[in-house]
């Protein structure tokens, strides 16, 4: 006789297939996800990253659809992901016979944000994609850094927009601008972000390296599961106080008894 699958059983298994729980989710509601998870069979995604996946940040990516078209992507955009109404993730890559692009990183990037999807971050969603990306398939440090200077693609269409207006518009209307002013619009338009990227950078990096110091193998294994707020509280964290609070935080908090019982030990 089969026996009812405990609470700590069902979190884990709906954790391991990617289907994190949000920072403000209660148990009951967590649980109520009742769709059939897929098998080994039905696997889409080549082994060696799902593998890689697993081995990482111990989460079975292998069952993400994923299929290989432009439509809906902007030009300067090789892939997306975004969620179904049924609440899954999905993959869209763009064709492309860019030998100086890895399919690899592109594809381990969108995983993340696959994974991710459930727990709304915003702040740091990029950062996180991005520099898991380089640790499962290395990138160039110039393009990690740089690569989550915008938070959306409505951002850039936005910066895109004011350059084409700061430009064009005088001439448009036959207006002699100093050269000079025709600067301070671009100026912003690449400087606040770069401000706001490396303050971010740093947020991120003080978090990591808190993880770091004390579980070293788990340290993406947890960022991928936690929101902006909780990156930001452990990068407040003095070091030495780090496995304390995250300790004190497991006795209040069901999401956080799970990562201390079975990501970080």
């Amino acid at each position: 006789m089969l026996r009812p699958m405990t609470h700590k059983t069902r979190i884990r298994i709906l954790d391991q297939h990617g289907r994190f729980a949000h920072p403000e989710e209660q148990l009951d509601a967590f649980l109520l996800q009742s769709r059939p998870l897929l098998t080994e069979s039905e696997y889409l995604i080549p082994y060696p990253i799902c593998k890689a996946f697993s081995d990482r940040l111990l989460v079975d990516v292998g069952t993400v659809p994923i299929e290989q078209s432009s439509q809906g992507l902007l030009p300067w955009e090789l892939a997306c992901c975004w969620i179904d109404e049924e609440g899954d993730p999905k993959i869209r890559m763009r064709p492309t016979k860019n030998k100086k692009i890895s399919y690899n990183s592109i594809l381990v990037h969108e995983l993340v944000h696959a994974v991710r999807a459930r727990l709304s971050s915003k702040k740091f969603e990029e950062f996180c994609a991005y520099d898991t990306c380089s640790v499962l398939s290395p990138l160039p440090k110039w393009r990690k850094f740089l690569g989550p200077l915008f938070s959306s693609a409505r951002e850039v269409l936005v910066i895109l927009l004011l350059l084409w207006c700061n430009f064009i518009l005088p001439f448009f209307f036959r207006l002699h601008p100093h050269p000079f002013s025709l600067l301070i619009i671009p100026a912003l338009c690449l400087g606040l972000p770069l401000m706001r990227l490396i303050y971010r950078w740093r947020i991120w990096n003080k978090a990591t390296k808190n993880i770091q110091a004390y579980w070293p193998e788990r340290t993406y294994a947890l960022l991928v599961r936690l929101g902006d707020d909780e990156i930001t509280w452990l990068s407040k964290l003095p070091r030495e106080k780090v496995p304390d609070a995250v300790h004190e935080k497991a006795m209040h908090e069901w999401r956080w008894e799970f990562f201390v019982e079975h990501i970080l030990k």
